[in-house]
């Protein structure tokens, strides 16, 4: 979110922040990318030729064609967080008709959750998805301060042994030789590099 804001203060609206386009680092940072319809805050959508964006992301002022700033970014990030929270969409909608009107007029409601720390991601998700851009976070900024609040540490890499390594619960080794013999749950494919 940070890098977001980033964006935002050189007066870039993205406008299709969706999961697809957050690229993570070995560090488990998220960095934006595809900047493919970005476009500066202080255009209108019907002045660059009408809507563009991916529809199950887009805040109602998108849908609607208006002007756009910062804040339809958020709501697209609201969107994007949901989605990896909960791996479903914020709005489960049969046609692209009925995910149109959802955007612009139905109220998001969030799962129903017991730990606090996922209470109060689904608390800031909810403002994040606010249909009137000014209900929604001041910026990308406030957003990450607010999920500063509530994350979790990144697990740390450890060294095992010669070639072998943990992330968390998840354990790494490193091995050349035969690939179709190899046994494992995940084979990364180094023969280019």
């Amino acid at each position: 979110t940070r890098g977001l804001h980033a964006i935002h203060q050189s007066g870039i609206v993205h406008r299709d922040v969706k999961p697809a386009n957050l690229f993570v680092q070995g560090d488990g940072r998220a960095l934006v990318g595809d900047f493919g319809i970005a476009v500066e805050s202080v255009e209108s959508m019907a002045a660059r030729g009408g809507i563009a964006g991916t529809p199950m992301f887009m805040a109602a002022e998108l849908w609607r064609a208006a002007r756009v700033d910062h804040r339809a970014d958020l709501y697209a990030l609201g969107a994007t967080a949901h989605m990896l929270a909960t791996n479903a969409p914020p709005f489960e909608v049969s046609t692209l008709n009925e995910l149109k009107r959802a955007h612009l007029s139905e109220a998001y409601v969030p799962p129903h959750v017991t730990d606090p720390k996922r209470r109060a991601l689904f608390a800031l998700i909810e403002r994040m998805l606010q249909k009137r851009p000014e209900d929604r976070p001041g910026s990308a900024l406030a957003v990450a301060r607010a999920l500063d609040q509530i994350a979790e540490p990144l697990p740390v890499l450890e060294t095992v042994g010669p070639d072998r390594f943990r992330i968390g619960p998840l354990n790494i080794s490193l091995e050349a030789g035969d690939i179709a013999a190899a046994r494992a749950d995940v084979i990364v494919n180094a023969a280019n590099v």
